[in-house]
């Protein structure tokens, strides 16, 4: 499909992560490279319903999938007017959806990567051109296929240092390293998937509220030497997870404070990790998503890594809409023919324009 050359984009980004609690929508204005302007944001969590159906594809049920995959994009369409409400816009006003859809399979070793959300159908309903399936050209081509925000993240430089690193903590985490025009990104190991998954069954929650009852456990060695010696974390970067990667079954005799403190020690573990594998041990680490606001969280990555984790908002940033800002980010990328993974020409995104 043609996209008409611009050289400032009005994009609308959505994320729904590996955590599948909701869709961020966030509207900016970009080039897709040095220029950003943030506008309105909001998120539109998912009805229990439909996130515990989106739970059970995650989980290899494909059962429901197509149906699974309508639902999930109406509530992105859904979204998406409630933001154009907000900010008192039309689809007029935007050039650009950026749509990531929800992550339900991904095995970049087997060349797979599978995003559920009907572009089509979002386009049609938005009356937007849609850009979507940004991992799979990547992920064919012999790519990871992830992270995607590092290209973004890259363009942002909050903080002014010779080497620093992002953090983004959802469902898994990914890490990105700048030094100078350079950055390394990929990921790192587990984030909140397990916890929040953990919580769930055994209390009824979506989530550990700042990490205070992983604070009130301790770290049960057994489970915890299982966990950390899992091949993935001897591999050199390029490298991805899926959620589902990691065996918790060494959890389930351990009371649930024990079990969180253990898979926050395991998170930590997976950063510190992950730093040995960088040119330079950076100076800080700006954690976005949602594991920013797990106080008890960054003070065991913080000890584990002896590197100060701090909340990216406090660089005037905002860590829950960081990745839906980039996907309209990417989206732009797209538009102009610019690869969207750091150090690989490979273009990503199809287009879609269905509406009349």
């Amino acid at each position: 499909m043609n996209i008409a050359k611009k050289d400032i984009y009005s994009v609308l980004g959505l994320m729904s992560g590996t955590s599948h609690d909701g869709v961020d929508a966030a509207w900016l204005e970009t080039d897709g490279c040095g220029y950003i302007e943030f506008k309105n944001s909001l998120y539109m969590p998912y009805p229990k319903d439909l996130r515990d159906q989106i739970s059970v594809v995650i989980n290899g049920d494909y059962t429901n999938l197509w149906q699974v995959e309508r639902d999930l994009t109406m509530h992105h369409a859904h979204a998406v007017r409630a933001l154009m409400k907000s900010a008192s816009i039309s689809h007029q006003d935007l050039d650009l959806i950026g749509f990531h859809g929800q992550n339900i399979k991904h095995t970049p070793s087997d060349r797979i990567t599978v995003q559920i959300g009907n572009g089509a159908l979002l386009s049609y309903e938005s009356k937007c051109t849609v850009v979507y399936d940004f991992r799979s050209a990547h992920v064919a081509s012999g790519g990871q296929g992830a992270p995607l925000i590092p290209v973004f993240l890259k363009a942002l430089r909050p903080y002014e240092s010779d080497h620093y690193c992002y953090l983004n903590i959802g469902g898994v985490s990914n890490i990105t390293y700048i030094e100078g025009d350079k950055a390394i990104g990929f990921d790192v190991g587990l984030g909140n998937a397990a916890s929040d998954d953990l919580v769930n069954a055994r209390l009824g929650l979506n989530y550990d509220e700042g990490g205070t009852l992983a604070k009130s456990g301790d770290v049960n060695i057994d489970a915890f030497s299982a966990l950390k010696a899992d091949p993935y974390f001897a591999k050199q970067y390029p490298k991805s997870l899926d959620r589902n990667a990691f065996d918790f079954s060494v959890l389930a005799q351990l009371t649930t404070e024990d079990a969180l403190a253990t898979l926050a020690e395991f998170v930590a573990f997976g950063v510190e990790e992950s730093l040995k594998q960088l040119p330079k041990k950076p100076d800080k680490i700006i954690v976005s998503g949602g594991g920013r606001k797990n106080a008890a969280l960054l003070e065991v990555i913080s000890a584990r890594c002896c590197v100060e984790a701090v909340n990216i908002d406090q660089y005037g940033l905002d860590g829950d809409m960081l990745e839906a800002q980039a996907f309209g980010y990417i989206a732009a990328r797209c538009a102009k023919g610019l690869p969207c993974f750091i150090g690989s020409d490979v273009l990503s995104g199809s287009f879609v324009s269905c509406y009349c």
